[in-house]
Order: C-alpha cells, then structure tokens, then sequence
C-alpha cells in the first residue's frame, strides 16, 4: 500500500491545490500575470478533468473556479507556472501531484 498510498497523497495535495481555485474572493486586485496563469491554468484543470474523469467531475471543478484565490496564492502560481507546459493531460497531472508532493 506504500505506493499506493502515496499516490493518495499526492492526489489530495493535487485537490488542495485545486481547491485554491474555489475560495472566493471579493474586490482584491491581483498581479494581472498571476490572473492570467489561473485562468489557464482553470481552463486546462478543467478540460483535463472532462478527458479523465467525465463531464460530471469537470462540472464540478467548474463550479469551483476561483481565479482570485489562486492568483493571491503564490505557491499555486508557481506550480501552474511549471506544469502547465506539459503536452498532455496525463502529463499535466503528474507534474502538479509531483509539486505537491514537495510541500511548503
């Protein structure tokens, strides 16, 4: 289960990360270079979930979106800063449970 639970882990500090674009927040001006990487970053999060794990899970972390909170978040922006290069899906969520997986 060591791996496996690691994995578990990892998708949980994905999901956290995620999360960041579901906090909202009212009225902040945030770095527009920052607004920007969420954005992306929301929209590919998003369309990788669709290819994943079905539209019903996509819709949920649609719901969810909240740019402002991952813009404030500088961590985030870095991790999206970094993975949203990947060429795939795949490739896209095992770079962001990989950052996560390095911790504060």
């Amino acid at each position: 289960m060591g791996g496996r639970g690691r994995a578990g882990v990892g998708a949980l500090r994905v999901a956290a990360a995620a999360a960041a674009l579901a906090t909202v927040g009212c009225g902040d001006k945030l770095d527009p270079r920052a607004r920007a990487t969420c954005e992306q970053a929301a929209t590919r999060y998003e369309a990788c979930i669709k290819e994943l794990l079905g539209p019903e899970l996509a819709a949920q972390a649609s719901a969810k979106r909240d740019i402002g909170a991952c813009a404030r978040d500088a961590r985030t922006v870095a991790m999206y800063e970094t993975c949203l290069p990947a060429k795939s899906c795949d490739e896209l969520m095992a770079c962001m449970m990989g950052e996560a997986e390095k911790g504060p």
